[in-house]
Order: C-alpha cells, then sequence, then structure tokens
C-alpha cells in the first residue's frame, strides 16, 4: 500500500514465495524479524529518500539505531561503524557461509544467525558480552567458535544442534542461563575454562 509506514515484527516470517522487497519512502518503522526466514529472498532495496533505513553490501541497515535487521546470502555486514546491533532473527534461515561480527558490537540478539544451515565460519569482536538465546542455534555445519575474553553472559541453547565438539570459556563469563548441557552438543568432549586446570569430560557427563 501507498500509504504504509510500518511493517511489524515477523510480519513476513516464513514466506518462502517472498524474492524481493522495496522498502518506500514512506516506511519509518521495520519490526525485528519483518523478513526472516523467508528462504528465497535475494533483494532488498530501500528508496534513496528514506532518512531511517539504507542497504549496504546487501545488508538492510536502521541507520537511527546502526541495527542490521536483514541478510541475504550474498551479504558481507560491514565493518565501518554502521552495524553495532543485530536485530532479532536478522539471518535466521540466510544461507550464508561465513560471517564477520563488527568491533563495536556487545551484542548478538536472540536467533540472529539460528538455521543458518550452511554457516561454516564466524568470527566474533572483542566488544562482544552477550550471546542471546538460540542465536547460534540449529547451525548443523558450525564446528568451531572462539568465545572472546569480555564475553559476560551466555543465554539458553545458544548453540543447540550445531557441530561443536569443544567450546572454550573464557574467565571473563559472569553466568551461562542453564548449565552447559543447554548446548545439545552429542559430541562434546572437553571443556576447557581459563583460569582453570584444563578437564577432559565426557559427553556423557552431561546427560
Amino acid at each position: 500500500p501507498k500509504n504504509l509506514s510500518t511493517i511489524g515484527k515477523q510480519s513476513f516470517q516464513g514466506c518462502t514465495k517472498v524474492k524481493t522487497i522495496d522498502i518506500s519512502a514512506k516506511i519509518n518503522s521495520i519490526g525485528d524479524g519483518a523478513f526472516a526466514d523467508c528462504a528465497n529472498l535475494t533483494s532488498i532495496t530501500v528508496d534513496p529518500t528514506n532518512t531511517r533505513y539504507t542497504v549496504e553490501d546487501d545488508c538492510l541497515i536502521d541507520i537511527r539505531e546502526n541495527k542490521l535487521l536483514q541478510g541475504l546470502p550474498t551479504s558481507v555486514i560491514p565493518q565501518d561503524g554502521s552495524v553495532t546491533q543485530f536485530g532479532s532473527y536478522c539471518f535466521s534461515g540466510v544461507r550464508i557461509t561465513s560471517a564477520v561480527i563488527p568491533e563495536g558490537v556487545q551484542t548478538i540478539a536472540d536467533n540472529a544467525f539460528r538455521r543458518c544451515n550452511e554457516l561454516v565460519n564466524v568470527s566474533l569482536p572483542s566488544t562482544l558480552k552477550n550471546l542471546s538465546a538460540t542465536c547460534f542455534a540449529w547451525c548443523p555445519k558450525l564446528a568451531e567458535i572462539n568465545l572472546p575474553e569480555g564475553l559476560e553472559r551466555i543465554y539458553t541453547y545458544v548453540f543447540d544442534s550445531c557441530a561443536l565438539t569443544n567450546v572454550t570459556i573464557p574467565a571473563s563469563i559472569k553466568e551461562v542461563l542453564e548449565n552447559i548441557n543447554q548446548f545439545d552438543i552429542p559430541e562434546l568432549d572437553e571443556i576447557d575454562e581459563l583460569g582453570a586446570i584444563e578437564t577432559d569430560i565426557s559427553s556423557e557427563d552431561f546427560e
């Protein structure tokens, strides 16, 4: 509609027939996850006169909040300071193979990279403080990730059903919301806690 100004949270989630999205100049509010899990989405454009939103490197960005709202399989996350937040579901179901999270980002929102079936490599910034619930859940090819020193909180089911075989917990961690079996990693055979004696732990210890 010509007079549409708001697209609510998860408005088009799971609409697999959506291939392109054109954001008009009048759109001034887009909720998190508005286009989540649109498996065939390949293009997002924004009217150049829209002062709230832009597309940079195939990422839909809220200029006012420096928030990445939606990614595409061809997205390259900007490293120029234009992204300091990630919206919920921003890459959910997107067929990306790698993600470099920019310095300055403190929180990766819930479900941000869930169900990224081709995701193999993730680089996390030194500024990261929080990994929100299920932000990397159900990424079956994600076999390794380095948690940076400075990370303080790991929320529930962050790495549920990933291919991780070990997790290094930095000394800066203040809270893990649920004990370590939240990771649901059948092959998990060790956890290295910085500042403690390295211990081999069988996956049977988490059953």
